[in-house]
C-alpha cells in the first residue's frame, strides 16, 4: 500500500515537471503564432494569447490559459488581433497603437474618440454628448515615436526613392487643390454674405426687408462642396510607403 502511494506521487510529479518543461518550451519557441515582449526585454512566444479587459480593473494578457500579464508590464505583442506597440509620443498620445504594415517606414493606426461636450438649451433642454470614433494613422521609423502622416517628413524620408515620390507628390497635390478649393469657397461665402446685407432694402410701404441673396453665397457653397468628392491625399500617403518599402 506504501509502495502504490509512492508510485502515485512520482507518477503525479513526473508528469508536472514534464507539463512545466513543455509549457517553458512553448513560450521560447520563436516559431510560435504569437509573443509578448516585457518591459524588461524578455520575449515570450504562445500559440494562445487573449486579452481581457475587464470592467474596472486593469487590462491583461493570457498565455496559453494559465499566465496573466498586466499590459503596463508588456512593451508590445501580437495576438489573433494584430500587432500592438506602446508609445509615448507626449502627454496626450501615450498608448497602444496598432502595427498597420511593417517595414522601413512603419505604419501605425489609433482609433480616436472625441466628444461634442455636453449642450444646454435652455427651457429644461439637456443633450448628451455626442461622441465620434475615428482612425487615426501615423508612420514611424527606427526608434522614433508616430507622426502624423504628413508630406514634408515622408519627402524627407523618400529623397531617393523616385517611385514612392512619385506618389507621395500626387497625394500633396490633392491636398493642396482641396485647401485652395476651401479657402476660395470660404472667400466667396464672405464676399456674398457681405452683397446681402448692403443690398437689403427697406421697403417704404410695408416697412419689411427685401433681401436679394448674392450669387456669391451659392457659388461659395458649391465650391465648399467640391473637395468631399477629392479623395483623400492620406490614401496616396499610404500608397507611397507601400511602395517604398517594397522596392
Amino acid at each position: 500500500m506504501l509502495l502504490l502511494t509512492i508510485m502515485k506521487k512520482l507518477l503525479f510529479t513526473v508528469f508536472w515537471a514534464f507539463a512545466f518543461v513543455e509549457m517553458a518550451d512553448a513560450q521560447s519557441n520563436p516559431n510560435a503564432k504569437f509573443f509578448l515582449q516585457l518591459n524588461n526585454g524578455k520575449m515570450i512566444y504562445t500559440d494562445h494569447l487573449t486579452l481581457e479587459e475587464p470592467f474596472l480593473r486593469g487590462s491583461y494578457l493570457w498565455v496559453d490559459g494559465t499566465d496573466k500579464y498586466k499590459l503596463s508590464e508588456v512593451k508590445w505583442y501580437r495576438s489573433p488581433d494584430g500587432t500592438f506597440k506602446r508609445f509615448s509620443t507626449g502627454v496626450f498620445d501615450k498608448g497602444w497603437y496598432k502595427q498597420e504594415e511593417e517595414g522601413k517606414i512603419n505604419v501605425y493606426s489609433r482609433i480616436v474618440t472625441s466628444s461634442s461636450g455636453n449642450n444646454y438649451y435652455g427651457r429644461g433642454i439637456y443633450m448628451t454628448p455626442t461622441y465620434t470614433t475615428t482612425k487615426v494613422e501615423y508612420f514611424q521609423t527606427g526608434d522614433t515615436p508616430p507622426q502624423h502622416l504628413r508630406y514634408l517628413p515622408l519627402k524627407a524620408l523618400m529623397a531617393d526613392h523616385p517611385g514612392g515620390l512619385e506618389v507621395l507628390n500626387k497625394g500633396h497635390k490633392r491636398a493642396v487643390t482641396k485647401g485652395v478649393l476651401y479657402g476660395a469657397g470660404i472667400a466667396m461665402l464672405l464676399a456674398g454674405a457681405v452683397l446681402t446685407v448692403n443690398s437689403t432694402e427697406t421697403n417704404p410701404i410695408t416697412g419689411g426687408n427685401s433681401v436679394q441673396v448674392s450669387p456669391l453665397v451659392y457659388l461659395g457653397v458649391a465650391t465648399c462642396l467640391v473637395p468631399i468628392f477629392i479623395p483623400s491625399p492620406t490614401r496616396d500617403y499610404r500608397r507611397a510607403i507601400t511602395v517604398f518599402n517594397v522596392k
